[in-house]
């Protein structure tokens, strides 16, 4: 079997660290192109969630305060989707916009992207348009989703402190057989 060189992987590994970036660079006004990268990126196991909830967070804060401070809530949603993070919150806030010109609810458009908005969410900005509190309603899941990251930030935390620990436990080990 033909055996590798190291080298070969290091030159390897930049060529798609350099193809990525030029992909990133031509993709970087595509919106369809950014919400397909946030679905994976939303999907991916230990931090997918941890980003989804991030950028949620920064949306409904971001829309909250502008919604406090009298601005209209058009802009305020388009002001919240680029500071979201998310090219899947920009692609949708012409939607969200929209809805709200035409005389729909924020929560009925909200409710038609179950995969980027949690039910309890739409929920809560359901009530808060009901009782005409969407600016509290929206901090308050703010402040949930804060919470919610906090949790898996200590618990993502654990799980890389015991994953040092074995990678130490094998280091040592390993110096311990060498020198035996």
């Amino acid at each position: 079997y033909p055996v590798l060189h190291p080298f070969a992987f290091l030159s390897i590994a930049a060529y798609l660290v350099i193809a990525w970036i030029v992909f990133r660079r031509r993709t970087r006004d595509d919106l369809d192109v950014g919400r397909r990268l946030d679905q994976i990126q939303f999907r991916m196991p230990l931090i997918g969630r941890l980003y989804h909830l991030q950028t949620l967070q920064r949306w409904a804060s971001t829309l909250a305060g502008g919604l406090a401070s009298g601005v209209p809530i058009t802009q305020a949603l388009e002001l919240a989707a680029a500071a979201a993070g998310s090219r899947w919150h920009q692609q949708v806030a012409p939607d969200l916009a929209e809805a709200v010109r035409t005389g729909r609810t924020i929560s009925s458009e909200v409710s038609k992207h179950p995969n980027l908005y949690p039910p309890n969410m739409r929920t809560m900005m359901s009530t808060g348009e009901e009782t005409g509190e969407l600016d509290t309603m929206l901090l308050s899941v703010s402040e949930a989703l804060t919470s919610d990251i906090d949790a898996i930030v200590a618990g993502l935390s654990a799980k890389i402190e015991v994953a040092l620990l074995l990678v130490l436990g094998g280091v040592v080990g390993g110096l311990l057989l060498v020198l035996y």
